[in-house]
């Protein structure tokens, strides 16, 4: 159970790391 949560949380940070990258790349383009 406890791994499949890490697996999950590892996960939700990778997305959220790729979405704010995209954001400052977008704030940095203008």
């Amino acid at each position: 159970m406890l791994k499949i949560y890490d697996i999950s949380f590892l996960y939700d940070t990778k997305v959220y790391y790729k979405i704010s990258l995209l954001k400052v790349t977008f704030i940095a383009s203008i």
